[in-house]
């Protein structure tokens, strides 16, 4: 798992200027925020104490803030964007690239809708994990660790109290996030299922009604589309089922410190100022923990589609190292060439075929016989288990 992650992301330090240039963004946008809360601060301040602030300055500092915030805003946005885009194209190209390398028995033993989904559908999957839950993380993160910094500015001994539910909410974080990892496996089979059915579907419509099997394709649809939805259903269930109680054990955090700030069991004497100020950014810290709960929804999707990406892209190719720069004049000669699929059940046992240039050799047999393996042997398609098979003397 170490490793995947480390690909996933190298795949976006491709875009290491955009990253950081997001990141600076974020950084911008999260400073804003906590900036906000400040001038509330100081607002309050003023309201006491005229003499304490310059009103000119607090007027400006809001404007201020408000431009620096959007600016953050649209940078840190635009830029991971370009990283996300960035990632689902490589990883495409990289897919589509090596699909084309393949070996013949990789498609027997694949279903094309899996194969098709992988580049389609999969890669958006990795991209939200590289993208989007980076995003999430450096934005909220960098919120969530300055109104911690500036909430120990206030007052230490009410900051701590405010983290005594930390524990917990790492727990079910924790727990959480191995079901949603086994979940999202099992959403990108189903999915490429319906992917299979439906290009199936499609390709073979003539089939479908000469043969009278509407209904069973049908039928086949709609089990691989039920199971689609109710696979998300319970992403959805385990994912919006943790971020709830997490905002619970906030709100019990936040109660706790209300409970020991409006009384005196710890001696703390809070200005009229500090108090709102410190409640503020307390409150505001409940968006950045419930969004970085969030991600973990989509990190656990980006994962489990990454190793049936990184199981596809790390698959052997097709042997391809034939060199015949003359003419192929079109003599074949099979000697006692044998073949099979699994090893088992031989499909051709010491076949001997001599085909001699501009004959023209029809092979008639019933299903299953051999006819069509005989031609992906000579396309080298396949290799034969023994024996040799030669094209104008070249092996």
């Amino acid at each position: 798992m170490k490793t995947n992650i480390k690909r996933l992301l190298s795949y976006t330090l491709r875009y290491k200027f955009s990253f950081v240039i997001s990141i600076i963004g974020f950084i911008t946008f999260a400073a804003a925020d906590i900036a906000a809360v400040e001038w509330i601060r100081r607002v309050i301040q003023f309201i006491n104490d005229s003499s304490a602030v310059n009103h000119n300055l607090i007027a400006l500092a809001l404007v201020l803030i408000a431009f620096m915030r959007g600016l953050g805003f649209f940078i840190g946005n635009y830029f991971m964007s370009r990283v996300g885009l960035g990632v689902v194209h490589d990883m495409r190209k990289e897919l589509f690239e090596k699909l084309i390398n393949l070996p013949k028995y990789y498609f027997d033993s694949s279903q094309s809708g899996q194969l098709i989904n992988r580049i389609t559908f999969t890669t958006t999957q990795v991209s939200g994990a590289t993208s989007n839950a980076v995003k999430t993380f450096v934005r909220e993160g960098t919120l969530f660790t300055g109104l911690l910094i500036y909430l120990f500015y206030l007052n230490w001994k009410l900051t701590l109290l405010l983290l005594v539910t930390a524990p917990f909410i790492a727990l079910i974080v924790n727990v959480a996030g191995r079901r949603l990892r086994k979940i999202a496996k099992s959403i990108q089979t189903v999915m490429g299922d319906v992917t299979h059915i439906a290009s199936e579907a499609v390709e073979g419509n003539t089939e479908i009604k000469s043969f009278n099997a509407d209904s069973y394709e049908k039928n086949r649809f709609k089990d691989a589309n039920l199971s689609n939805k109710n696979q998300n259903l319970k992403l959805e269930a385990t994912s919006n089922l943790a971020t709830p109680i997490i905002q619970v054990l906030v709100s019990i955090s936040l109660a706790i410190v209300a409970y020991f700030a409006l009384g005196d069991q710890l001696n703390i004497n809070l200005d009229s100022e500090t108090f709102v100020a410190f409640f503020t950014a307390a409150g505001l810290m409940a968006k950045p923990v419930r969004q970085l709960s969030s991600i973990n929804a989509i990190i656990q999707k980006g994962l489990a589609a990454s190793e049936e990406i990184f199981e596809q892209l790390d698959h052997d190719e097709e042997d391809d190292q034939g060199n015949v720069d003359s003419k192929i004049t079109g003599e074949i000669i099979f000697k006692d060439v044998s073949f099979s699929y699994d090893q088992e059940k031989l499909i051709l046992n010491k076949i001997n075929l001599f085909i001699n240039k501009d004959d023209t050799v029809a092979l008639v047999g019933k299903s299953g016989s051999g006819k069509t393996t005989i031609a992906n042997l000579i396309s080298k398609l396949y290799s034969p288990d023994s024996g040799n098979i030669t094209i104008d003397s070249v092996n």
